[in-house]
């Protein structure tokens, strides 16, 4: 059988692309951070209503790891973790609970399993952050054969120019804890920075 050189050709540039589909398979992962605002059940402001759209959409993502910050409604949390579990079947939600039994509610689901969790609370918060016992989760998890640490936080929300402050020392704190970390081949961090890219912050 003779093979023409085009043939040739074609038959080289479908495994390049077949090996190169491949490479990109088993490096890419992909996240979803996003503040879904559930807030409070007592603020009675239609949380329900805009819980279907965002778990069609959650779900339709197919990401690899979600982020979501503000999960404080308790019947919409429970209903995001029962629908996103057939997809997600991993998931940590951790929170220190106020006075007020409120907590911070970064959740994170992944289709990976999670082999460890931690978290840190800020030391400075101010107003309703500061009930809210705002602060940082992480998880470690292994994506085809992959060690990943993912950190979802949400920093001050307000404040004007005492808020940036804080946010400047939570971040610090922030990148403490994670430099505190045993050593991960790769990290993510996620989160609601309630920052500017024209602040200081944001370098």
């Amino acid at each position: 059988m003779i093979i023409r050189p085009t043939t040739f050709l074609f038959i080289l540039l479908m495994i390049f692309s077949w090996k190169s589909t491949q490479a990109q398979s088993i490096d890419s992962l992909s996240v979803v951070s996003w503040n879904v605002l559930f807030r409070l059940s007592i603020l009675s402001d239609h949380q329900m209503k805009r819980a279907d759209s965002i778990l069609a959409y959650l779900t339709e993502s197919n990401a690899d790891v979600l982020v979501l910050k503000e999960v404080f409604h308790i019947t919409v949390s429970k209903r995001l973790l029962k629908v996103l579990s057939e997809k997600y079947t991993y998931h940590s939600c951790r929170g220190k609970r106020s006075w007020l039994a409120v907590s911070f509610r970064v959740c994170i689901l992944t289709q990976d399993s999670i082999i460890s969790e931690s978290g840190v609370y800020f030391k400075r918060a101010k107003g309703s952050d500061g009930l809210a016992k705002k602060g940082v989760l992480m998880v470690n998890m292994n994506h085809k054969g992959k060690l990943i640490s993912i950190y979802g936080t949400h920093l001050q929300a307000s404040g004007g120019g005492e808020g940036n402050v804080i946010r400047k020392i939570q971040l610090k704190q922030l990148s403490t804890f994670i430099s505190e970390a045993p050593d991960i081949n790769e990290v993510i961090l996620a989160g609601d920075f309630n920052t500017r890219v024209e602040s200081n912050n944001f370098e």
